[in-house]
Order: structure tokens, then C-alpha cells, then sequence
């Protein structure tokens, strides 16, 4: 027998060895009990060809005279091989186990020899002949006369494994399990002749006990469970029930008689040997009168077995993990759970059943295999989307084998508005989120439960809310919920919801999305605030704000929701759009030198006003979780954001895609514009640090974090300082992969896969003045990232472009924007509408769907795409989102645009700058916020323009002949 071929390691989620099993069955693995962690966090490691995947504990047992336990894998590696089993040899014989060294890899196999028994089977000696070994509990014992699997290595904790002998060898305590339970694949184990047989089926919720065994006639503990047996176990208890055993009953779910034929036949081959009432033939010798000088003294730690002449069975207790309120087989994937219950009995609302007005229930909520009979409102297909292959969690949460998330739900129509919980989530994907209570994480596992009241209306009516996990500070997936409320019990639509966003397809790479590691710092930073725009289908629209903190997670920013109004919104993006116009700077002839300060502090005063204004009409009457008062969270979210954190900012839901929020453009420092008595002055940092006749910054900062005034310690309220806009203060980003609806089809980028030379489509209007500059234009880029050019001469026609996108690792639009009706595009080549020189966002589409552009390299290569709307006023915020989204479902790792147009010489310098930093190895976020500061460096305001929809740290993936630049100061 290959021993190799079937054993495995069993390791942490952090790969910490914790010992040995064995493949006994069709995707179970044995080993002992002892040595599993409480959570239900382990992984397998298969010596035969290396491959590490999650395992579920999906039995163990309570008692260290049976310290044996099952765990449940996906897939068997294909050279892996089943060891088969046998029962104890009668008679002495030679034995093989596996001998682990170093860092636990197999060597070799050390034979040993049978040198009592104990007891009855449980129980045997090995003396092994193998110097210095290293064993670990769970190994495999094979007996080498019948060529199967005998028992495994137990040495219980608590135990000291016994001293070596002056020869170096040492007597191995192995435990030889009930062969019964193992040839039956696990079928429940017959104790003894009083054994009961119990099955229930409680409500959904509440938890569910499939099978149960005991050997009392009343028990008091359930000392079995299966929850994944509940196909098979009908046909195991009519077999038992044939062999006479006393005392087997049933119980059924409303007291309804079993009908065995109504159940599923068993999913796995039950070998008919099982349940012949056969007795092992054991050889006549007491532990306490050994007949052999080798026998040593019966360890302390199994008093069941001193009396082994007792009528009594010994004790044997199972205990499977709590998985309630599912009865999914474990090939199923995770998914989010949620539904009402009643507060008074817990019982879950079928889908056509209405919430009574005025009353309470509890929103329940999980990550977990699917609830049985379809009672989540997400139904099934709600995937907590994950991929046990890739575990890419961060270093901590991989060493504690778990991660917690926040579940908030947010309602206009609920008391209260905003509730919200934490789970824990275990990093193995066939298990259950345990919710935190009062703070304390529970005692295992099950929904979390957020209480809340029912609308109080006489008239039947649709109650709508969102319900959003966080991870930190990013909303990872959120939900709308559409229930009825109603007097009478019966719906007629019925309780429905949908996931409606989702930032990754794998959770495993959580960790990964919780920090971003930053080419400024070289540092992992953290998303410190998120703000999701979103609405419910209730009409209203509003956004959620999360903090947090690292470094105290209970001191973390609680969520608070606010609603807006559309039409004040879009009239302060026009204000936005005005005021930008008309920059400082150079006149929109471009052919004057003169530079006036004077226009550029008018500029930032009007800018400031706006921002301040939209940073008060945001947070405003904002309602924050656990009862924080409103002006406590003000204050807590101000001290939360520091110079250069970062801050996340969503979509969900059917928020349209002319509601755009200039969020570059938001200013927190204090300003009262309509105090006489305190007139809005300019901070002395423009004074001192811009020229009065060129504009240009005197002193670049090179030794200082250039995201702290100087001179902020001397502000005071009505003082205007560029480091006040948040454009300039922090990186904000905009996750492409959550723009849309079902979103896992897309992973957010974090590296764009380049060549040398890079390959990059570029097109252009010829509708500009100055040829000259725009020749320098594209060639001041195309050195900045070393490109090749695709067509060699930027595309002025259609076809040009749909070629030019076949696979490119950057595209480059240089355009004026349109819209037509309702329909928005991109003009390239002469200034028109005519088809030839126009694009619309459904073109991407059509041409990704016809196999012109290559769908394997967008996804291999994540392009990053930059959208420069130059000198048109006709650039609306909707289409920048509609090129977004049409980029995106190319699988494109990023798209750059503008919400407001900008003067084409600005235009080319912010597109320069990017590109310049870009190349030489900053991330997207970094490359923005210089740009931005390059610009303002030049006397204009116009970077704040600029929108990047991507992850921060999206950057280059260089080969490694290709090493980048250093970065420079701003």
C-alpha cells in the first residue's frame, strides 16, 4: 500500500501543522479529535502531491476513549488514493505508520509491532523500532498483514507522550476505531443495546438536529449530529431498525408517521456488512494483568475502560458544528441569508406571509450555506462569492482563521432607521457566520438579529430597506429588501430581495481589498471611510457613511445615513461647472502670459463656498447608528480623516447616472460666508508660495507632507486654504467593479499587465487649436509610459477606434462630449455628430460581443482607460458614467473622466502629469493626486475635474527587465 498516497497534514488556515489524517472515504478525511481548533477553521494538505484546500468539521468526538473526527473536502487530488480499513488483527502482527520530520514532510514509513491491547478495541499499543520519530496525532497505523488501515496515532492533549527508551524507541498509544462506523461511511455508530434513535426537525432559525444517538433511554444530551446526512439517514435507521434494537423510536417533524419511501434514497453506498451483529473475536487478557513484560499501565486518562467487563457500553460522544437554520449538502456555496422573524417565537416569514403593522420582528442575518425551503429572501443565488483556491487574506485574519463583518440595514420606512451588528465569518467556506451579542461574540454559530418595528399603517403597503455587509470601511455587498405590510397574513406579491452590489467575486481576497499598498509610502494603508450612494425602490434617495478605525475596532465611525435631494445636487455641480469655466490662469485663447492671482483666490473663495455648502447639505440632520447624536458623529468623523487616508465611494441600487456628487470639490474647514463681521480671507500659504505674475509655486514642497498647510495651526474659521478640499487632502476612490448590478464577474484590479513597449490605443478630435502643442501632447505621453501607439497616429474615425481596442494595455481618448436627446458620445476626429466621428457607449459592447475586441486579453490585462473631455461645455456627468460602465463590462481595470469639462491646455497638462507618474511606478490614486497637485502648482484648480473609477493601488505590472523610474516630490 502507498501510505503516502492517502495521508495528509492538518493545518491552520495559516499553515501551522497541527497533525495527521487520512483519506478514508470519498472526500472524508479521519483523524483525531483533539487536535482540531474549536472555530471551524482547518485546511488539509495532501503529501502526495502537496495541494492545500479547506476542510469542515463535520464530526469529532467529545471523548478522548474515541478521539477520532471526520472532516468534509470538496475534491480528492487525482493522485490521491483511498486507504482501505480493516479491524484489528486478532493476532500479533507488524504495523506502518508515517515518519514526519523537519517541517512535518514524510520521509519514510516506520514498521512497530503490537504490544498489548487494552481493553476492548478501542485502545492498542505500538512499539515503535523507529529512532527519534516525530509523530502526530491522526496518522495512519496500517497493518501490513491485511494491507489496510488499523487505527491512527492518538495522544490526547493533556498527555505526555511517552519517554523514549535508552534505544531511542517509545511505546505509541494508537487508537483502533470502530471499523463499523468507518465502513458504513459514517453512518451513526450503534453504542449498544439500549441505544435510541432520535430525528428532528425544528423550525428554520432555530437550528436543526437531523440525527441523534444516545444511551440512555431519556437523554439528556444528543451525542449525534449530521445536519449533511439528512438524505441518507432515513435509510440507515430502517436498517437499524431490522436489527432488533431496542428502544429505536422516531420523531418527526408535526408528529406525522415516517414514510420511508417519501425521502431521497442516500446520496452515499452504504456497505450492507455494516449492520451484521457480528463479535469481534478479542483476546482474553486484562488490562490490569498484562502477559507480556513489555505492557505498560493503562493511562490515567481512560477511566471508561478500566472495567472492561462491564455490562455498560463506554461512552461515545459526537458532536457536529451547529450549521443552523441549513440543511444544504456541503458541495453548496456560501451565500447571504437573510428574513423576518417574529420577535415573540422566532419564527421565520414565508415568502407570501406580510409583516403585521406595528409589530416587531428580527431581521436575520447570515453568511452561510442556503437556508432550506427557499426561506431567505435572496434566495439561493445570493453568493457570498469566495474561491477557496486563492486564499489571499491578509496575514492576521489568516492567522486567526476568521473575519468580521458589519451588517447594517438602513430603511426610511422601519423604527428604527438604522440598525446594525457584526458577524464572524471563518475563513473555510463550508461554514457558518457566529454573531456577535452584546458585544461578545456567541457561543456558536447562527443568525445575527437586528430588531426592528414594522411600518404602522392601517393600509396594506411595500416596505422597503437595504441591507449591506461591510468589511471595515468598505461595503463588500448590499441588498434591497421589498416585504409586505399588511393586516391581512396572506400576499399577494410576495417578500422578495436581490443583491444588487457586490465589490469582489472573492472574499478569500478580502484582506487583500482592506488595505491599499500605497507606492508613496510603501505602506499598506487602509480604507478609512466609505460613503455608498444608494436607494431602495422606495422613491427617496440617500447616502451611508462607515468609518473605521484599525486600530480599535469598537471605537470604529458607527454607520449614519442621510437623504439628498437631487435637484440641489445637480444645481451645485452646475455652480461646480461655472466656476471652472472660466480657471485662472490663462484665457481660453491660450495666447495670453499673464497670470493673475487675484482671479485664482476668486476662484478658490467660490470653490471653497461651494464645497463647504455641499459638506453641510451631506451632513446635515444625518442619522447615525446606536443612538450617537448627530453632532458627536459630526465631530468623531472629522477627527477620523487624516491627510491622505482614503476614502471609498460607491453606487448601489438604481441611483441614476446623472446624480453625481463632486467629491473632490467637498471643503471641511469651517467657513461661515455670511459673517460681515469675519470676512473669508485667503490662507498666507497662497500668499507666500504663489507668484503674483506667473502663478506658478515658488516652493514646491519636497521635505514636507505636501498634504498639511504650513499654516494650519493658524487657521481660523473663514479661512480659505487649497489643502481644504478634499481633492487635494485625500484619495478618493471609486471601485469600477461596483458600478453595476451583480458585480462578481469582475475582480477590482489592482495591476494593469503591461509590455515593453506598452501597448496603448489613442484617439483624438482634431478640433482643438494649436497643432503644435498637440503633437507635443502625444508625444510627451508616449514617452512618459514608453507606448507603442495603436493606430501610430491618434484614431479620428470609428472603425480606427473598434480596431485600436482590441487588446490594449492603456487607451487614451483625447474628445469632446455630446448628447443628443437621451443619447450621450464621444466625439473624435472634426467636431460633428455624424456616425463616422462619434462613439457611444454601446459601441464597447457590440464590438466586445462580435469578437473585434479580444474579451481573454481585457480580462488578463485590466486596461486602464483616460477619457479627456476637453473645451466643451456639453460633457454631462452622465456620460462619463455611461463610458464607465461601458469599459467595465470589457473588464477594463479602470476608467479616468471628468464630471466638468476642462480647458484643452489644462487638459493636456493633467494627462500629461498622469501619464508621466504613472510610468514611472505610482499607483492611480498617487498619480491623481499629484496630477492634481501639479496642476494647482500651475495656478489652476481644474485637477479636481478628474474622476479615476478604480482602486487606488492600481498600477503597473512591469517585467522585470522594464524597472520603473523613481518617483519624485510633487
Amino acid at each position: 500500500m502507498n501510505l503516502i498516497s492517502g495521508t495528509v497534514l492538518i493545518l491552520t488556515t495559516a499553515e501551522k501543522v497541527l497533525g495527521a489524517g487520512f483519506l478514508a472515504a470519498e472526500n472524508l478525511i479521519f483523524t483525531c479529535a483533539h487536535i482540531l481548533p474549536q472555530e471551524n477553521n482547518v485546511q488539509v494538505k495532501f503529501l502526495v502531491d502537496g495541494s492545500i484546500q479547506p476542510a469542515y468539521i463535520r464530526l469529532r468526538t467529545k471523548s478522548p476513549t474515541h478521539d477520532f473526527a471526520v472532516l468534509h473536502i470538496e475534491k480528492i487530488p487525482t493522485k490521491a488514493k483511498i486507504l482501505p480499513i480493516s479491524r484489528l488483527a486478532r493476532v500479533k502482527s507488524e504495523y506502518s505508520y508515517p515518519y514526519f520530520r523537519g517541517n512535518g514532510v514524510i520521509e519514510a514509513r516506520a514498521p512497530g509491532e503490537l504490544a498489548a491491547n487494552i481493553g476492548t478495541q478501542q485502545i492498542f499499543q505500538l512499539k515503535s523500532q523507529q529512532k527519534n520519530i516525530h509523530l502526530l496525532s491522526g496518522a495512519p497505523v496500517i497493518d501490513l498483514n491485511q494491507n489496510a488501515v488499523a487505527g491512527f496515532v492518538s495522544i490526547p492533549t493533556g498527555t505526555a507522550m511517552e519517554p523514549e527508551k535508552q534505544d531511542g524507541t517509545r511505546n505509541v498509544y494508537v487508537i483502533s476505531f470502530p471499523t463499523e462506523v468507518l465502513q458504513g461511511k459514517f453512518p451513526p455508530a450503534v453504542a449498544g443495546d439500549k441505544s435510541e434513535i432520535i430525528v428532528i426537525n425544528n423550525q428554520p432559525g432555530g437550528g436543526d438536529i437531523i440525527g441523534g444517538q444516545t444511551t440512555n433511554p431519556e437523554p439528556d444530551e444528543t451525542v449525534f449530529e449530521d445536519n449533511y446526512l439528512q438524505e441518507d439517514l432515513p435509510d440507515w435507521l430502517k436498517q437499524i431498525s431490522d436489527l432488533d434494537i431496542d428502544n429505536v423510536k422516531t420523531v418527526v417533524e408535526n408528529e406525522k408517521e415516517a414514510s420511508w419511501e417519501d425521502w431521497p434514497k442516500p446520496a452515499i453506498d452504504i456497505h450492507q456488512d455494516f449492520f451484521e451483529e457480528t463479535e469481534p473475536d478479542y483476546p482474553e487478557r486484562s488490562p490490569i494483568a498484562p502477559e507480556s513484560d513489555e505492557f505498560n499501565e493503562m493511562p490515567d486518562w481512560l477511566p471508561e475502560l478500566s472495567e472492561p467487563n462491564s455490562s455498560e457500553p463506554a461512552e461515545f460522544i459526537l458532536e457536529e458544528s451547529a450549521m443552523p437554520p441549513t440543511l444544504a449538502k456541503p458541495t453548496e456555496k456560501r451565500v447571504l441569508n437573510t428574513n423576518f422573524a417574529s420577535a415573540q417565537d422566532q419564527r421565520l416569514l414565508m415568502r407570501n406571509e406580510a409583516l403585521y403593522p406595528g409589530n416587531t420582528y428580527d431581521l436575520l442575518v447570515d453568511v452561510g450555506l442556503p437556508w432550506d425551503r427557499d426561506t431567505s429572501l435572496l434566495g439561493k443565488q445570493a453568493y457570498f462569492p469566495e474561491d477557496s483556491e486563492t486564499p489571499y487574506l491578509r496575514k492576521e485574519d489568516r492567522e486567526k482563521g476568521w473575519f468580521d463583518l458589519d451588517a447594517v440595514f438602513v430603511s426610511q420606512e422601519f423604527q428604527p432607521s438604522l440598525v446594525s451588528g457584526r458577524i464572524r465569518v471563518p475563513l473555510n467556506p463550508l461554514t457558518r457566520s457566529t454573531p456577535y451579542i452584546a458585544g461578545e461574540i456567541a457561543s456558536q454559530p447562527g443568525p445575527l438579529k437586528l430588531r426592528l418595528k414594522a411600518p404602522n399603517e392601517s393600509a396594506s403597503k411595500r416596505a422597503h430597506g437595504r441591507l449591506s455587509l461591510y468589511y471595515g470601511a468598505q461595503v463588500l455587498q448590499s441588498a434591497i429588501l421589498n416585504v409586505g405590510v399588511s393586516t391581512n397574513a396572506t400576499l399577494d406579491e410576495e417578500n422578495y430581495g436581490e443583491v444588487d452590489y457586490v465589490l469582489t467575486s472573492n472574499y478569500q481576497r478580502l484582506g487583500n481589498l482592506s488595505s491599499r499598498q500605497r507606492t508613496s509610502t510603501g505602506r499598506d494603508e487602509r480604507v478609512k471611510v466609505s460613503i455608498l450612494m444608494n436607494d431602495d425602490l422606495s422613491g427617496s434617495h440617500r447616502i451611508l457613511l462607515k468609518g473605521d478605525d484599525e486600530k480599535n475596532q469598537s471605537a470604529s465611525l458607527p454607520p449614519a445615513w442621510k437623504a439628498y435631494d437631487t435637484q440641489i445636487i445637480g444645481d451645485m455641480l452646475e455652480e461646480a461647472r461655472r466656476v471652472l469655466s472660466n480657471p485662472s490662469g490663462r484665457s481660453l485663447d491660450f495666447e495670453s502670459d499673464t497670470f493673475l492671482l487675484d482671479k485664482f483666490k476668486e476662484d478658490l473663495i467660490a470653490l471653497a463656498k461651494l464645497g463647504a455648502n455641499l459638506y453641510n447639505i451631506l451632513l446635515q440632520g444625518i442619522t447615525p447608528a446606536e443612538n450617537v447624536p448627530p453632532m458627536l458623529w459630526r465631530q468623531r468623523f472629522r477627527k477620523a480623516l487624516h491627510p491622505g487616508d482614503i476614502i471609498q465611494l460607491a453606487r448601489a441600487g438604481s441611483v441614476p447616472s446623472t446624480h453625481v456628487i463632486p467629491w473632490t470639490l467637498i471643503y471641511d474647514h469651517p467657513l461661515e460666508p455670511d459673517r460681515s463681521d469675519l470676512p473669508l480671507k485667503i490662507c498666507r500659504v497662497v500668499e507666500e508660495q504663489w507668484d503674483a505674475d506667473f502663478l506658478k509655486r515658488k516652493q514646491p514642497y519636497r521635505d514636507q507632507d505636501i498634504s498639511v498647510c504650513p499654516y494650519e495651526g493658524e487657521h481660523e474659521p473663514n479661512t480659505v486654504c487649497p489643502f481644504g478640499f478634499w481633492g487635494y487632502r485625500y484619495t478618493l476612490e471609486q471601485p469600477i467593479s461596483a458600478l453595476l448590478n451583480q458585480a462578481w464577474d469582475v475582480e477590482p484590479a489592482r495591476n494593469i499587465l503591461i509590455t515593453n513597449p506598452v501597448k496603448m490605443a489613442v484617439a483624438a478630435t482634431t478640433d482643438i487649436p494649436r497643432q503644435s502643442r498637440y503633437k507635443q501632447h502625444f508625444q510627451s505621453i508616449q514617452d512618459s509610459v514608453n507606448a507603442e501607439y495603436i493606430p501610430n497616429i491618434p484614431a479620428t474615425e470609428r472603425d480606427q477606434v473598434r480596431d485600436s481596442l482590441r487588446d490594449p494595455q492603456l487607451v487614451y481618448i483625447l474628445c469632446h462630449g455630446g448628447k443628443d436627446g437621451k443619447l450621450t458620445y464621444l466625439n473624435i476626429g472634426p467636431r460633428g455628430k455624424d456616425a463616422l466621428h462619434t462613439i457611444t457607449p454601446d459601441l464597447p459592447g457590440v464590438w466586445g460581443e462580435h469578437d473585434y475586441i479580444d474579451l481573454d486579453k481585457w480580462h488578463a490585462t485590466r486596461p486602464l482607460v483616460f477619457i479627456n473631455g476637453c473645451y466643451t461645455t456639453d460633457l454631462l456627468p452622465d456620460l462619463t458614467l455611461n463610458f464607465v460602465s461601458a469599459f467595465r463590462d470589457l473588464m477594463a481595470g479602470g476608467v479616468i473622466g471628468t464630471e466638468i469639462p476642462v480647458a484643452v491646455e489644462y487638459g493636456y497638462l493633467a494627462a500629461e502629469k498622469f501619464f508621466e507618474r504613472l510610468g514611472r511606478g505610482e499607483d492611480v490614486g498617487q498619480a491623481i493626486l499629484g496630477m492634481r497637485w501639479d496642476l494647482l502648482n500651475q495656478g489652476s484648480l481644474l485637477g479636481l475635474a478628474y474622476t479615476p473609477y478604480a482602486m487606488a493601488d492600481l498600477r503597473f505590472e512591469r517585467q522585470p527587465s522594464q524597472p520603473a523610474a523613481s518617483s519624485t516630490e510633487l
